[in-house]
């Protein structure tokens, strides 16, 4: 241990580079994978003070607030019906993260929320490049590849949408003399390919970090959430006492608009895990 947290602590500060790192992520210039160095410090930096401060996070809370209700209304309105839960869980992870880095939903949605399930999913599978990095040829002839370079390229699309999106809307503001909250995007834009400022980041850069956001807050919160309703509907006793809590919590603060948890009684009668 010493060794590795002392005496080593730079070399093992690093996560080793693999194959879905080095495509999806533009060879590891994200947060998550990017090396430990003046990059990855100034990555923190940017996060801890603008796109992560406790203001910012703070702000977010009437966006989780009305994503919440929302999805718990849409269950509501399925009772006695299957339902696919964890197709819907990620639509509302992704609604929460999408309207707090973009301000708003994506027109293509569905079509990033399969983008990041798929990369997630041949990002766990076993590579033989990631076991023997030294020998590069097998990287360049994993069957992965070719998969995870057509992913790149459709979240790659997305996001240049959302740049150009974002970039007209300053341009009008400033002309218009008018001027709104930004987004996560927005501070990152402010950063990109700027000359006055010491550090910069590239169009490439911005995709790597967008990803990551984006990944990090959708596959991990609603892998949870989707754990701890397979379980609860395997323990009737634990769902019941979910219930009674949320039923109590729901009533004392209400939600703003003549809303009562008693009177939703959810009850699924199908769990369907996966794609329907």
């Amino acid at each position: 241990a010493k060794e590795v947290m002392r005496t080593h602590d730079i070399i093992c500060a690093s996560r080793p580079k693999i194959l879905f790192s080095q495509i999806m992520l533009y060879d590891c210039t994200d947060i998550t994978f990017s090396p430990y160095g003046e990059y990855w410090r100034q990555l923190r930096t940017i996060c801890m003070q603008e796109l992560l401060s406790a203001a910012r996070v703070q702000s977010f809370r009437p966006l989780k607030e009305k994503e919440t209700f929302n999805f718990i209304d849409w269950i509501a309105s399925n009772v006695g019906s299957t339902i696919n839960l964890t197709e819907r869980i990620n639509m509302f992870m992704y609604g929460v993260i999408s309207q707090a880095s973009c301000s708003r939903k994506s027109k293509d949605n569905k079509d990033f929320i399969s983008v990041i399930t798929e990369a997630i999913e041949v990002s766990l599978g076993f590579e033989l490049s990631d076991l023997f990095p030294s020998v590069g040829v097998l990287a360049k002839i994993s069957r992965s590849r070719p998969t995870l370079e057509r992913l790149r390229q459709r979240a790659a699309r997305i996001f240049e949408d959302i740049f150009q999106e974002h970039k007209e809307k300053k341009s009008a503001e400033r002309s218009g003399g008018i001027g709104t909250e930004e987004d996560l995007v927005d501070v990152l834009l402010k950063f990109h390919n700027n000359g006055d400022l010491e550090f910069s980041l590239t169009s490439d850069n911005l995709k790597a970090i967008i990803f990551d956001i984006f990944s990090a807050g959708i596959e991990t919160s609603s892998s949870t959430v989707d754990w701890a309703m397979a379980e609860m509907i395997k323990n009737p006793r634990v769902m019941k006492k979910a219930q009674t809590r949320g039923q109590g919590r729901g009533t004392s603060r209400g939600r703003g608009r003549g809303w009562n948890s008693n009177n939703h009684n959810y009850h699924i009668n199908n769990f369907e895990r996966g794609k329907s």
